[in-house]
């Protein structure tokens, strides 16, 4: 005879527990991959800007003493491709420049990279 505690297998209730446990851990896997790709994504714009704000730098230092010098004060801004860029050459003391790029996203400013470096007329003879 078979009483019907015998037979092998799994309840209902017994699935519909593994099943909720199963589906709670399925969120919680998604969600750390949503972030995992967010800070990636973060990660990339950050770069970007910093790689062009060190172009901008360099092109700066490319001019000569003289140019640099004659747009000391004034502040260059442009956009391409929603990136806000700016260029700010100031005379320190003497002979000293200080060449600061700024690059940040142009629709909210977010992910902005300042980059300076310092340019002297001694400088043009290296």
């Amino acid at each position: 005879m078979n009483d019907g505690r015998s037979q092998q297998g799994f309840t209902l209730l017994e699935v519909a527990i593994a099943m909720m446990v199963l589906a709670i851990l399925s969120f919680g896997v998604m969600y750390g991959f949503t972030m995992a790709a967010g800070q990636d994504r973060d990660s990339y714009e950050l770069q970007r800007a910093q790689n062009h704000a060190v172009s901008l730098i360099e092109q700066a230092e490319s001019f000569d003493y003289a140019t640099l010098f004659s747009i000391a004060g004034q502040e260059l801004t442009f956009e391409v491709e929603n990136m806000h860029y700016s260029l700010l050459v100031t005379q320190i003391e003497g002979d000293l420049l200080a060449i600061e790029a700024t690059v940040s996203r142009a629709s909210d400013g977010a992910y902005a990279v300042t980059l300076t470096t310092l340019r002297t007329m001694k400088d043009e003879s290296l």
